[in-house]
Formats: structure tokens, C-alpha cells, sequence
């Protein structure tokens, strides 16, 4: 088994024993308007004994949680202080987090906002809490400009804060943005073969025929009706083992000089399980100051499952928390 690493501090076997507490409706502040169905709760108390309040109700069952956590900044305010001992911070802070744990369905997620001073020590704790397979990302938002006038004796500018994001098994299915761009606009190219081949000829594992410049053509149509889709071919971007652009480098690059410009090969089998079309069409560039080759990709057979896009880790917020001051 291998070893497993845990943070430690003072005080940390001193974990707290809290009975789970019973939430009393205030009706003077109740605003359900006679409808039991309202399921929206504010409590107001110890938020760790609220939490435990919320237990008995509502264990395995909260599907997203947000948590605004004192960032312990070192700092005294008028309603609370900022400014604790590290060791009790983590205490506080393992407290919490093992009752919001407990809250959150198998498919829920928390979110975690918090600045540099405990960052580091929040994410190791969350990994021991939560699990570090279970860790999903860290959102970085950016809350202040950076040419926002501050003390001079500031030491650093904190314009960025951080929000993590863990989930409570792997139940959870991450969200995803919708691609805006229809994919079968980019089909927007014809070839047209008008003359024999000068050649054909076995080119690695390939039957290739060889079209002068010529003997082929080309051209542009309405976006989505076209039958091929064009790809620039840059040497080093190549990704993807027995893909045109891997051909083109390893067979077809170093034929330039010889076959010319504008040449186009039709490479026999390949593409076959892609586009069905059962050949691809690669060419060399048009111009001498062209560095790389192309190649054309029919409509695939089997259309792809449109997964959606991820969301970007990070977010430029700092109108809305400079506007936060005018809500009220």
C-alpha cells in the first residue's frame, strides 16, 4: 500500500463532538405566505450549527453547495475576525467541510472560495476531506484591476481569487458549454480531377496517384455544401499516428522539389473508416514561399456526438465586485 500523506497541525486529534441541533421557524420573518411546499431555508446562527441542523433532513441530498470561507487575511473586521491562529483556521475549516460532505448527493459538487494567504492549505485539506480523485478544478477569478488605486505600502496588488471545485464521487457529470459553431460549415471546398495522372506509384504502404497541377482543380462553395474540408499541414503539430499530416511529412514533403508545386496525390485505403470516400487528397503548396502541404477530409460516415465544450477555469468578474458595494 502506498504511503499516504496527510497535512498535520496543533491541534487536529481535538476534533469537536456537536449533537445535531433542531431549527426553530421564526414566523414574524417567514415568508412562505402559507405554503408549506416552499422548501427555502435562512438560517441565522453558527453556520457549523446549522449545518448540523441541516443533517438529519437533508444528508446525500444537496446536489451543488457554495461556501464563501473566511480567508483568515490576517485582518480584524467589524463583523468578524479574520485574523486566526493557522492551526485553529484548519480545525474550523475540517469542521465544516466533513458536515458539507455529508450533505452533498453522490452527484453533487461544492464550491470553495477562498485568496492566496490559505489557498494552499484549503486544497491539501479538501484532498484529505474530500478525496483528491475527486478534486475537479480550480476556477482563478479575477475580482480587482489592477490599476485600481491602492495604499502604497501594499507589498503585492492581489487582483485574483479562487474558487475549488470538488466534487463528491464520480457520479458528478461536469457541465458543458454548447458549441456555437455548426462543424459541417467548414465542408466548404470541391476537387475536381480533370486530366490522367502522370503517375501512379506505391508510396509507403499507399498506391498513389501523382496529378500535376494541371490536371486537377479546386474551388470554394457556400459554407455546408461542399464535400471536402481543408486542412493546413504544419510539421510540427503533428499529433496523430497514420493521419494525412503524418504521411505528408514522412513521404510526400521531400517529393516538392521533384513532383512541383500545386501537385496533388490521391493516396488510395486511406481514410477509409473516417470519410468512406476510400482515398485522401493531399497537395503540395501553391507558392514557393509556402511552407506546408494540405489536405482535404470528406463529411465523416458517422457524425460525431456533439459533447459540448468545457468551461475555462477562468473568469474576469471585477465589474461585478467593484458594483458589489451599490446592491444594498
Amino acid at each position: 500500500m502506498a504511503n499516504r500523506l496527510e497535512l498535520t497541525w496543533y491541534g487536529k486529534e481535538n476534533e469537536v463532538k456537536i449533537e445535531p441541533r433542531l431549527l426553530i421557524e421564526d414566523k414574524k420573518l417567514s415568508n412562505t405566505l402559507g405554503d408549506d411546499s416552499v422548501k427555502n431555508i435562512l438560517i441565522h446562527g453558527d453556520n457549523l450549527l446549522a449545518l448540523k441542523s441541516l443533517e438529519s433532513n437533508y444528508s446525500n441530498k444537496i446536489k451543488c453547495i457554495y461556501i464563501d470561507t473566511p480567508y483568515n487575511t490576517g485582518k480584524a473586521f467589524n463583523t468578524y475576525d479574520d485574523n486566526i491562529e493557522h492551526s485553529i483556521w484548519l480545525s474550523l475549516m475540517r469542521e465544516r467541510l466533513s458536515v458539507l460532505k455529508k450533505l452533498l448527493s453522490n452527484d453533487g459538487v461544492i464550491f470553495i472560495q477562498i485568496n492566496d494567504d490559505e489557498y494552499a492549505y484549503l486544497k491539501v485539506l479538501c484532498d484529505e476531506v474530500f478525496g483528491r480523485d475527486n478534486y475537479e478544478t480550480t476556477f482563478y477569478v479575477k475580482v480587482r484591476h489592477e490599476n485600481r488605486i491602492l495604499r502604497e505600502d501594499t507589498r503585492w496588488q492581489l487582483c485574483v481569487e479562487q474558487v475549488l471545485c470538488y466534487r463528491k464521487s464520480s457520479s458528478f457529470i461536469a457541465p458543458r458549454r454548447s458549441k456555437e459553431k455548426n462543424s459541417s460549415l467548414d465542408y466548404k471546398w470541391e476537387v475536381s480531377i480533370t486530366g490522367c495522372p502522370k503517375e501512379i506509384i506505391k508510396i509507403g504502404i499507399y498506391d498513389v496517384e501523382v496529378y500535376d497541377k494541371n490536371s486537377w482543380s479546386y474551388r470554394k462553395v457556400k459554407e455546408g455544401e461542399g464535400h471536402f474540408k481543408q486542412y493546413q499541414i504544419r510539421g510540427s503539430l503533428i499529433t496523430q499516428k497514420g493521419s494525412a499530416s503524418e504521411y505528408y511529412e514522412m513521404f510526400l514533403r521531400e517529393r516538392r522539389k521533384s513532383d512541383g508545386l500545386g501537385t496533388l496525390y490521391k493516396v488510395i485505403g486511406m481514410g477509409v473508416n473516417g470519410d468512406g470516400l476510400g482515398y485522401r487528397y493531399i497537395m503540395q503548396p501553391e507558392k514557393e514561399s509556402s511552407k506546408n502541404g494540405f489536405y482535404f477530409q470528406g463529411l465523416p460516415i458517422k457524425s460525431k456526438e456533439n459533447k459540448g465544450l468545457p468551461y475555462p477555469n477562468f473568469y474576469d468578474m471585477t465589474a461585478e465586485f467593484n458594483n458589489a458595494g451599490y446592491e444594498g
